[in-house]
C-alpha cells in the first residue's frame, strides 16, 4: 500500500482553503470534494498512512474550523463533518472510528452565540445520532437528554435554551427508538421554550413538540395518550393569559396537535377553531397571522366539519385581510390552501377572490404593489381546487398575469390552469406564442397567412421584450416547438398539443 502523497497533500490544502471561505457555496463544494477526497483516495495509502493523515491533517484542520473566532470557518467545519459521515469505503471506516471526535467538535458550538452556527450544529449532531449513537453506549443518550433539558431551564434566555431545544428536536428526529423513553421528561418541560419571548425559540419547540408527536402516535395505540391530553390542556389555559407569545406557543402547539397528533384532535376540533377564529382581530400581529395561517390547517383536519361551522365565517376573515398590506401575501395563500380543502364549497367565494386578484394584479408597478408569487399560487390552488368554475373569472385575469413576464411562480399557475380549466388551454397556448413572439423577435405572434388585422393591439406583454426574462435562466428554459423554441411553462401534454396546433397552421417546417 502506498503512502499520502504530495498530490493529495495539495489537495487537501485546497480543500480545507474552501472550507474556510466566506461563501456558502464554496463551503459546500468544498465539504463535498473532502468527502469523495477520503472515499476515493485514501483507500489507496496503507493503513499506517491513512491513520497519520486524519491524526495530523483532517482532525487537526477540523478541530481548528470549529474552534475558530470565524463564523464561515466554523459552518465550514461543520459542514465537512456532515459530509464525512457519508464518506465510503475506507473512508467511511475512518469516519467511523472518529465519530466521537466529531461529536465532541459538534458539541462545542452548542450553545453559541451565533444562530446560524447553532443550527447547522444540531443538524449535524442529528446526523451522528442516526449513524452512530448506537455505537456510544446506552447512557449517551441519557446524558444528553438531561444536559439538553438543563440548558431548557436555564434562566437566561440566551442561546443557551435555544440550543437545549435544537438538541432535542434532533435527538428526537434521528433516534425516535430510543427516544420515547425520554417524552414524559420532554413534556414535563417544553412549556418554557414554548411560552419563550423570542420567536426562533417557540417556533422550534414547536418542531421538538411536533417530533414528539410523530413518535407518540407511532409507537402508542391507545387514543388518547396522557402527553397529547396534558399539551391540549396547557395550550387552552396559555389563550386565556395576556401575554402574546404564551398565545402564540398555544397556536404552535394547536398546529403540531393538528398535524402530528393523528385523530387525537377529533373531539376538541369544533372548540378548537372556535377558540383560534376568537383571535382574528388581536392586537398583536404575530397572534393574528397565526390565525390567518391556522385556518387552512384546519381545513385539511376536517374538511365536513370546518364546511358546515366555519367555513364562512373563516373566508369572510381572509377576504378581509386581503386589504391588508402586512396581511395580504400570507392570506393570499392560506385562500389557496382552504380552496385545496374545500373544493367546490369554495364556489360561493370565488367571486370575491378574483376581484382581489384583480385588484392585486393590476397594482404591479405602484407603490404598496403586493406580491405577485402568493397571488400566482392562490390562483393555481384556486384551479386545482374548483376546475372548470373558474373559467370565465380566470380567462377574464389573463392578460394581467401575462402583464407580470415569465416567472417560475406564473408558470406554475400556468401548468395548473392548463391542467384543471382545459377550456383555457387554447387561449393560454395563443397568449404564450405571442409572448415568446415579442420576447424572441419583437413582434407579435400571427399565424401563417393570417392578417395582420387580426393582431391585438395589446398582447399583454408590453413589458417582457424589456425585461430582464430572468436572465439567461428562462431563456436556458426554452425548448424547441416546431421550428420555434419555446419555455416549457406548460405540462408535456399543453406542449404536444401547441405542437400540434402548429402543424395544422403553417405545415411541417423545411428548414431552421
Amino acid at each position: 500500500m502506498a503512502s499520502i502523497s504530495g498530490a493529495q497533500v495539495d489537495a487537501l490544502d485546497l480543500i480545507f482553503q474552501g472550507l474556510r471561505s466566506k461563501s456558502h457555496d464554496v463551503r459546500l463544494q468544498s465539504a463535498i470534494d473532502l468527502q469523495r477526497h477520503v472515499s476515493d483516495s485514501v483507500h489507496d495509502a496503507s493503513s499506517d498512512a491513512s491513520v497519520k493523515l486524519w491524526e495530523e491533517t483532517i482532525n487537526r484542520r477540523l478541530f481548528d474550523l470549529v474552534h475558530s473566532q470565524s463564523n464561515a470557518e466554523k459552518l465550514g467545519g461543520i459542514l465537512a463533518i456532515d459530509y464525512l459521515l457519508n464518506a465510503e469505503g475506507e473512508g467511511a471506516l475512518e469516519a467511523q472510528r472518529n465519530m466521537f471526535r466529531f461529536y465532541n467538535y459538534v458539541k462545542t458550538l452548542l450553545p453559541n452565540p451565533d444562530i446560524n452556527v447553532m443550527l447547522a450544529a444540531s443538524k449535524t449532531l442529528g446526523h451522528i445520532a442516526a449513524v452512530g449513537g448506537s455505537t456510544f453506549g446506552d447512557h449517551w443518550l441519557d446524558y444528553e437528554v438531561q444536559a439538553a433539558i438543563t440548558l431548557l431551564q436555564a434562566e437566561k434566555q440566551e442561546a443557551g435554551r435555544y440550543a437545549g431545544v435544537l438538541i432535542l428536536k434532533e435527538l428526537a428526529r434521528n433516534s425516535p427508538t430510543f427516544f420515547h423513553s425520554y417524552i414524559g421528561l420532554v413534556f414535563e418541560k417544553i412549556l418554557v421554550p414554548l411560552r419563550d419571548t423570542r420567536v426562533i425559540v417557540r417556533e422550534s419547540a414547536a418542531e421538538l413538540l411536533a417530533a414528539c408527536l410523530e413518535i407518540i402516535t407511532l409507537r402508542e395505540r391507545q387514543a388518547k395518550s396522557p402527553f397529547l391530553v396534558r399539551i391540549l390542556q396547557e395550550a387552552q389555559v396559555g389563550l386565556k393569559m395576556a401575554q402574546p407569545e404564551v398565545i402564540h406557543g398555544s397556536f404552535l402547539t394547536y398546529r403540531e396537535l393538528l398535524l402530528h397528533g393523528g385523530m387525537f384532535m377529533k373531539e376538541s376540533f369544533l372548540d378548537a377553531a372556535a377558540s383560534i377564529l376568537s383571535f382574528k382581530s388581536h392586537r398583536d400581529a404575530l397572534v393574528r397571522k397565526m390565525v390567518i395561517t391556522l385556518i387552512p390547517t384546519l381545513a385539511v383536519y376536517d374538511p365536513q366539519t370546518f364546511a358546515e361551522h366555519h367555513l364562512h365565517q373563516a373566508m369572510a376573515h381572509l377576504l378581509t385581510q386581503l386589504d391588508k398590506p402586512n396581511e395580504r401575501s400570507v392570506a393570499f395563500i392560506a385562500i389557496g390552501h382552504v380552496a385545496s380543502a374545500m373544493g367546490s364549497e369554495m364556489k360561493p367565494f370565488l367571486e370575491s377572490i378574483m376581484l382581489h386578484i384583480k385588484q392585486g394584479l393590476q397594482m404591479r408597478g405602484k407603490k404598496n404593489a403586493p406580491s405577485e408569487e402568493p397571488i400566482f399560487q392562490c390562483i393555481g390552488m384556486l384551479a386545482s381546487a374548483v376546475g372548470p368554475n373558474l373559467t370565465k373569472l380566470l380567462h377574464d385575469q389573463l392578460d394581467l398575469m401575462f402583464d407580470c413576464g415569465l416567472s417560475e411562480p406564473l408558470r406554475q399557475a400556468l401548468t395548473a390552469i392548463a391542467t384543471h380549466v382545459p377550456p383555457l388551454l387554447k387561449t393560454i397556448q395563443d397568449r404564450l406564442l405571442d409572448l415568446l413572439s415579442v420576447l424572441l423577435s419583437g413582434q407579435h405572434y400571427r399565424p401563417l397567412g393570417a392578417p395582420a388585422s387580426i393582431l391585438r393591439a395589446d398582447s399583454g406583454s408590453k413589458d417582457v421584450a424589456t425585461a430582464d426574462v430572468s436572465s439567461s435562466r428562462t431563456l436556458e428554459s426554452f425548448g424547441r416547438l416546431t421550428c420555434r423554441r419555446v419555455p416549457p411553462v406548460l405540462p408535456h401534454v399543453v406542449t404536444s398539443q401547441l405542437v400540434d396546433r402548429e402543424r395544422q397552421t403553417k405545415g411541417t417546417c423545411t428548414g431552421a
